[in-house]
């Protein structure tokens, strides 16, 4: 296996890639964005019928490293009533996305729309979750994947 680092690089080689895969559905007359699992979602693909219904969401996130996972869990924790400390996860979740989101593809009536702040602030909640649980999942090894 090639020369592989450790050491977390912040220029886009090193970014994470992660796709959301979603589709509309029709829900009280109105158009209800539905998460598709990868599986699902490669399947319909592979099927002519179906796959103008999938939809993609690509996303580039830079790898944590020690120094900003600490800085993350510092700037969103807190001393709770019995003196203890621990991280808000609202306000992680929200740290970690504007920090570490950095790229995507996501095109809006012929215009690649620019990742921002505000921008993400408004984007559907599913397809924002989605996208940080695929980044969490990358992030934390399971048990399985240690040795536990």
């Amino acid at each position: 296996m090639g020369n592989q680092s450790i050491l977390v690089s912040n220029n886009s080689d090193s970014f994470i890639n992660i796709v959301v895969y979603y589709t509309f559905k029709d829900f009280y007359n109105n158009k209800k964005i539905i998460i598709l699992e990868d599986e699902e979602a490669k399947k319909m693909l592979k099927d002519d019928s179906a796959k103008q219904d999938v939809f993609t969401l690509n996303t580039s996130w830079e790898p944590l490293s020690w120094t900003t996972r600490n800085q993350l869990l510092k700037d969103t924790s807190r001393v709770d009533e019995s003196g203890h400390l621990s991280v808000d996860n609202i306000r992680y979740r929200e740290a970690v996305v504007k920090k570490c989101l950095k790229e995507w593809d996501y095109v809006e009536n012929s215009k690649k729309i620019p990742l921002t702040e505000d921008v993400i602030g408004r984007v559907n909640a599913d397809i924002i979750e989605c996208a940080f649980r695929k980044y969490e999942e990358f992030n934390y090894f399971s048990g399985e994947v240690r040795g536990n």
